[in-house]
């Protein structure tokens, strides 16, 4: 049994839309170091810092371009943890660690459109609050760690 019935694109596109952000931003940066280039050349002062900014800011957004590409797992697994608990109804508890990161807010969101709850965000954002941490880290890999639990049980329940 298929548990949503949304296309593997889109749901692509939605753990990734962070990433493919990053890396629209990197391709303009890459982008404007060749017209930069080939306005000034590689001449004078001027143009070398412009290139040295460009270059920077290119690398920097890559690194963090495939920082979040390479969670896509982590975080298709915490999608569907989120599914599955909220398959026989909403249940709000269930996405109290989704409210730590952009990314997992998107998740969350993405979720509960999903299973038709869409209009019960505001109301789990309200209760839960955005970047409400509480001195803990809500990194992706945290979270993933917290569901431990609720691994091992979809597993046994799937066997």
């Amino acid at each position: 049994m298929r548990l949503f019935t949304t296309s593997n694109t889109v749901e692509w596109f939605v753990l990734n839309a962070y990433a493919l952000l990053l890396d629209a931003l990197a391709l303009g940066a890459v982008l404007s170091f060749f017209a930069t280039a080939a306005k000034w050349g590689f001449h004078g002062v001027r143009a070398i810092l412009s290139l040295a900014t460009l270059v920077i800011l290119a690398l920097f957004l890559i690194c963090n371009a495939v920082r979040l590409h390479s969670t896509y797992c982590a975080k298709r697994k915490f999608m569907r943890i989120l599914l599955k608990k909220n398959r026989d109804g909403l249940n709000p508890d269930s996405f109290k660690d989704a409210f730590g990161a952009p990314c997992t807010r998107l998740i969350a969101r993405y979720v509960l459109c999903t299973i038709g709850n869409g209009n019960d965000y505001p109301q789990i954002r309200k209760r839960f609050g955005i970047g409400r941490t509480d001195g803990q880290d809500f990194g992706i890999a945290k979270i993933f760690a917290t569901h431990k639990e609720a691994l091992e049980w979809l597993s046994a329940r799937s066997s």
